[in-house]
């Protein structure tokens, strides 16, 4: 990367966006200048007016994240031009070169957008979204044995349930899987269940970079190369680095039509850079983080770990602390036919958290974010340090 130019490249960004978070105070001059710049959250996209955009879009992504929120982001022409040609270099690396006749596709993932694909002569069948019921579920994998699509690709979850629901497999030749964390052992199923190849990625819409790996055998995701995007984390203590684990922070340097500059990311990651290579480790979302007896737990891990099990996400993990000493507990509570299974989570859970479970059967509705996605995992604790 040349420092001098991309620090100038920062500093002329600041200056399109100077009427946005005071950002007319500021001079870039130094990586040092750039960890003044303040931090940007999904409030302050929301807030932002596509009409004060330096340079008007030529598109507009949206999407509603993990919170339901809607937020829309505005591309300019030469962020979306870019984009594209790091997309085709991705896909004829990672996802070709496709075979002659073979370009069937079912897409589900935003950042690739159905015209992409249509443009480079695909036939696309689209959900329009990941989120459906077990009805919208049936239907479409009825499609799917139809299209014979030759490229799955959306959520890991969502792929699993299409697949089980196909009797004839054969005409896949590619999962592309991403927008999801699983475990590796869910992974491993879900190659088992076709002779496919198994791709995924770590992107989304705010998140103007494509990534890839292998997830039977990567830790990290390869980053594909763009230096118009600055990667950094914060860690516990507030410090800042292009390298490390941390909360990820992003800046878009080419999108001069929506203010993507040190923006916070909800995800904790770890980045490397190995020979003029940058790669990235994702361990889950910053929120899923909670102390029970004194460690640190990641909610997604016992979720997913319970996902692996069960194969659906019909169950609740109860967090709570006994009523005279307040030592924390678990609680889960499966459906009837899910019973047989509890030794299985419990060992699980005991291995890993050094915490025994108790089990309950589950006679209580299940309570959806605004997503529509199952909350599998509340915390019910009258005093948390």
């Amino acid at each position: 990367m040349d420092q001098e130019k991309f620090i100038k490249n920062f500093d002329i960004i600041v200056k399109k966006f100077k009427n946005y978070k005071n950002f007319k105070d500021l001079s870039i001059e130094s990586i040092e200048d750039i960890q003044k710049i303040p931090l940007s959250t999904k409030d302050d996209l929301q807030n932002f007016k596509i009409e004060d955009c330096p340079t008007q879009p030529v598109a507009i992504w949206n999407t509603s994240g993990s919170s339901g929120n809607v937020t829309l982001i505005g591309v300019s022409q030469q962020s979306y031009n870019r984009f594209i040609k790091r997309a085709d270099l991705f896909n004829e690396k990672y996802l070709g070169p496709f075979k002659e006749g073979r370009k069937k596709i079912t897409n589900v993932i935003e950042m690739y957008t159905d015209h992409y694909f249509i443009d480079r002569g695909f036939s696309v069948l689209s959900s329009g979204r990941a989120l459906l019921d077990e009805e919208e579920i049936d239907f479409f994998a009825k499609r799917v044995s139809i299209a014979k699509p030759n490229i799955l690709i959306g959520p890991p979850s969502f792929i699993y349930s299409i697949l089980t629901r196909l009797k004839e497999r054969s005409f896949i030749d590619i999962l592309f899987i991403g927008g999801q964390m699983v475990t590796k052992s869910f992974i491993e199923n879900l190659s088992q269940m076709v002779d496919a190849k198994l791709v995924e990625t770590y992107c989304f819409t705010e998140y103007p970079e494509l990534t890839v790996r292998d997830p039977l055998k990567d830790e990290y995701f390869e980053v594909v190369p763009n230096e118009e995007v600055y990667l950094e984390v914060m860690d516990l203590k507030g410090n800042f680095s292009n390298q490390g684990k941390g909360r990820l922070i992003i800046s878009d340097l080419d999108n001069d039509s929506y203010p993507i500059i040190r923006y916070l990311v909800g995800d904790v990651v770890e980045l490397k850079e190995e020979d003029g290579k940058r790669f990235i480790k994702v361990f889950g979302r910053a929120d899923s983080y909670i102390k029970i007896n004194q460690d640190l737990i990641n909610k997604d891990e016992i979720k997913n770990n319970i996902l692996d099990i069960l194969a659906h996400d019909e169950y609740l993990v109860k967090i709570n602390n006994e009523k005279d000493t307040l030592v924390d507990s678990i609680e889960i509570c499966l459906k009837e036919e899910d019973i047989n299974k509890k030794d299985r989570i419990n060992f699980f859970i005991n291995d890993h958290f050094d915490i025994s479970p108790t089990f309950q059967e589950l006679n209580e509705p299940i309570k959806t974010n605004r997503r529509g996605k199952n909350i599998n995992v509340i915390d019910l604790r009258i005093n948390i340090n």
